[in-house]
């Protein structure tokens, strides 16, 4: 029972960030002034917003998880040192030292 509520619930978020998405890229909505019943327009702004939301986080997630792929190849781990070097071609870019007990 559990899995099929959060199975429905996904779905319900996915379609709502893809809503999301189409008001992003060509402006166009759903004619909410159109539903006659106050609380269940308000209810379907609620979906939403909620689905601006998640489409906001993913694409945050999305550019961090790009940014930290592209650096991930010129970011090692020296342990003689206890330090982050930042390095292309061998070259040292820029280091972060740590503390050590």
């Amino acid at each position: 029972m559990f899995g099929k509520l959060f199975h429905l619930g996904m779905d319900a978020l996915i379609i709502s960030a893809f809503l999301a998405g189409v008001k992003r890229s060509t402006g166009l909505t759903p004619a909410l002034s159109q539903v006659p019943n106050k609380d269940i327009r308000q209810m379907l702004r609620t979906y939403l917003e909620f689905g601006e939301y998640a489409f906001d986080f993913a694409v945050v997630v999305f550019g961090v998880t790009a940014i930290l792929l592209c650096i991930s190849d010129y970011i090692t781990a020296d342990d003689s040192h206890s330090a982050l070097v930042l390095s292309r071609e061998g070259i040292e870019l820029a280091s972060l030292a740590f503390a050590t007990s």
